[in-house]
C-alpha cells in the first residue's frame, strides 16, 4: 500500500507541477536512476517505475521516437530488466504490457512535441 502511495504521490507531482522546469528535472532525475548510461538516456522523456514484488518492476517510457526506435527501447528495458534474476536465477526480460501508441510530451519550455509511450514489464505474463 506504502508502494502505491508513492506511485501515486510521485505521479502526481510530476503531472501536476505548474513548474515545467521543475518537472523536466524530476524526470531527468528518474531517467538516470533507471538508465544511468547517457547513451541510455538519449531520447527520453519519461521513465516512470512502479514497484511490485520488491522491485520496479513495471516502467512507462515515454521517448521520441525521431531520435530512438521502439526496438531499441526494449533493448533498453531487456538491459533494465536483465539486472533482476527470476525464480530459476535467469535474468528476466522485458515483456510488452501495454503496447508503444503514440502520445505527445510537454517540454520545459512549455512547447508540446510528439513523442511515443510503452509499458514495459519485467514480469513473465505467461506466470
Amino acid at each position: 500500500m506504502k508502494n502505491l502511495l508513492f506511485a501515486v504521490f510521485a505521479a502526481v507531482a510530476i503531472v501536476g507541477c505548474v513548474d515545467p522546469e521543475r518537472a523536466a528535472e524530476r524526470r531527468a532525475k528518474l531517467i538516470t536512476a533507471i538508465f544511468p548510461s547517457k547513451s541510455d538516456q538519449h531520447g527520453l522523456h519519461l521513465v516512470f517505475p512502479l514497484e511490485s514484488r520488491g522491485f520496479y518492476s513495471t516502467l512507462q517510457i515515454v521517448f521520441f521516437p525521431e531520435l530512438v526506435s521502439d526496438q531499441e527501447i526494449m533493448r533498453r528495458a531487456n538491459w533494465y530488466c536483465s539486472q533482476y534474476k527470476d525464480g530459476t536465477g535467469a535474468p528476466r526480460k522485458a515483456y510488452v504490457k501495454e503496447p508503444f501508441e503514440e502520445s505527445a510530451a510537454t517540454l520545459a519550455d512549455g512547447r508540446r512535441r510528439n513523442a511515443r509511450s510503452v509499458w514495459i514489464t519485467c514480469l513473465d505474463p505467461k506466470k
